[in-house]
């Protein structure tokens, strides 16, 4: 889950085209890929999976010491395991939006719409 500078967490609404469309999903939902996610011990490193994911979902660039993880999952209908996060970025609403409008993030086809829902536990 990401969480912006003004205090509100992101909802992506599904595109038809992706996987579970037109579902309300977490706004960055992203595959390790070992070509590129691999860690210095050759095993799959979650944390610059979390990086990408950010990357090509929103546009936004992290460290992964920023990202959280919070709970391990599995997922019996499309056999995959998952890790849940959270992450605080620097970014307010406004600027996220504006990011996306520019084109930034290379995956943003996977959503066809932001929803920022206040967040204060």
């Amino acid at each position: 889950m990401v969480v912006t500078a003004d205090g509100k967490i992101i909802f992506s609404e599904r595109r038809p085209t992706a996987v579970d469309a037109f579902v309300f999903f977490p706004s960055v939902a992203e595959s390790s890929s070992r070509p590129v996610d691999v860690g210095p011990n050759g095993g799959p490193d979650p944390y610059r999976t979390a990086v990408r994911g950010l990357a090509e979902e929103g546009g936004l660039e992290i460290s992964p010491d920023q990202v959280k993880f919070l709970s391990f999952g599995a997922n019996a209908v499309l056999c995959e395991y998952a890790l849940y996060g959270v992450v605080h970025v620097d970014q307010t609403e406004e600027e996220i939006l504006k990011i996306r409008s520019l084109g930034v993030p290379k995956d943003k086809w996977e959503s066809q719409k932001l929803h920022f829902v206040p967040f204060k536990p």
